[in-house]
């Protein structure tokens, strides 16, 4: 997943500004988390993670993905499946 990521080039677009940094992504043990300030871009952040796995050989489970939002209601799909959006969540032991 590492050199998957390292081909994804959201470091102009995509993401959050923490601190004067721009923070894509957030990896703990096995998982990842994608940040984006609008949904469109998490969308996009989303096909090309489901482009570049898929030329990899992998594929994502949309099971193990939620989605969570800040104030606005939002619809993310992967392959077509809409991903379940999740109110909060306990992540790495904090509930967010």
């Amino acid at each position: 997943m590492e050199l998957i990521f390292r081909k994804l080039n959201w470091s102009n677009t995509c993401g959050l500004n923490i601190n004067g940094r721009k923070l894509t992504n957030f990896i703990f043990a096995y998982d990842r988390v994608l940040f984006a300030k609008y949904n469109g871009k998490l969308q996009e952040m989303m096909n090309e993670l489901i482009k570049q796995s898929t030329d990899a050989g992998l594929q994502i489970n949309a099971k193990n993905i939620k989605v969570m939002e800040n104030n606005a209601e939002i619809e993310i799909k992967l392959n077509g499946e809409t991903l379940e959006c999740a109110p909060e969540c306990t992540y790495p032991g904090q509930l967010i």
